[in-house]
């Protein structure tokens, strides 16, 4: 993307296919590491195929040319490319971001069949098999076939009974050297009794932080496994306005890229609802966010899905 040009809300996102393989870019950030299509926003008097063509060569250096478009599902196109020579992919960069603040760190062609069951390509080979995809249900299945295989899976108030289980949990984060972002995850969790009715007064509203808002926390949990956390805010200040929203949350970094965090997503939006939260704000965490899919879980379909709930 280049600086100082007005970015509108519609995204642009491209699947580059090659001799049975697709190309990707690795983006790392923070604790955030992860696989990606080329995609960004698309700027203001610029066509979604033209963004298409800008950010892949902006991202790995090759110069494309774009075959259709495939779906839209919100304010996300998906285009097929199609390359244009035979020039080798390189690590490209943000033009908006400073050297030492890149994030793209490797581009690399995947096999479509490795990557038949990422939650980026599923779509696209969909759609290139001939199958009629529908904004709503294309992600309301998706969580249907998380939720068929995460047996046990429920959301639980925090409970003084999972001491060992929490403290397992946050330990996962101190071995794998993590900053704990998540507000809730970076406070002392002992004394444990002490804890638990610290995170019980905010739900209500007592003691609460200057600065911040009342709200609920609530665990993840695989039989009596903790596999994330969430946390609901009651309401929204000036800075959960423009960093945070209504929802911040976590997954322990064993469990991750296993659908928990879509699934954790839209078990809390249940539980917003139950709050009495008739609108939704869900935060992007970073200026790009930790994966592709849950940028299109949070941003578009789940505040879509909220009502039907």
């Amino acid at each position: 993307m280049i600086k100082n040009k007005k970015v509108l809300e519609n995204r642009a996102f491209v699947a580059v296919i090659k001799d049975k393989s697709i190309l990707m870019v690795r983006h790392k950030h923070g604790n955030m590491d992860y696989w990606t299509l080329p995609r960004g926003g698309i700027e203001a008097n610029e066509t979604p195929e033209k963004c298409g063509i800008r950010e892949v060569k902006e991202e790995t250096g090759l110069s494309i040319k774009i075959v259709k478009r495939l779906f839209k599902i919100g304010n996300e196109i998906c285009l097929l490319g199609a390359l244009i020579n035979d020039a080798k992919p390189v690590v490209g960069s943000d033009p908006e971001l400073l050297p030492e603040k890149q994030i793209i760190k490797d581009v690399k062609w995947f096999s479509l069949k490795d990557k038949a069951d990422d939650l980026q390509v599923k779509p696209v080979l969909a759609v290139l098999k001939g199958k009629d995809l529908k904004e709503k249900n294309i992600w309301k299945n998706k969580i249907t076939a998380i939720k068929s295989k995460a047996k046990n899976i429920r959301l639980v108030k925090p409970d003084i009974n999972y001491k060992k289980e929490y403290l397992e949990f946050v330990r996962e984060y101190e071995k794998k050297g993590e900053r704990k972002i998540q507000f809730v995850i970076s406070q002392n969790p002992l004394p444990f009794d002490l804890y638990i009715k610290k995170l019980t007064n905010w739900s209500k509203g007592i003691d609460v932080k200057p600065g911040f808002v009342a709200h609920s926390t609530f665990w993840l949990m695989r039989n009596n496994k903790i596999l994330g956390v969430v946390n609901i805010r009651h309401k929204l200040n000036k800075k959960l306005k423009k960093k945070g929203g209504h929802i911040g949350y976590s997954i322990r970094p064993s469990e991750r890229k296993k659908g928990y965090g879509i699934l954790l997503l839209n078990l809390a939006l249940k539980k917003a609802k139950q709050l009495g939260l008739k609108k939704v704000l869900l935060r992007r965490c970073n200026k790009i966010n930790a994966t592709f899919q849950l940028f299109y879980i949070t941003k578009i379909i789940l505040v879509k899905l909220y009502n039907s709930i």
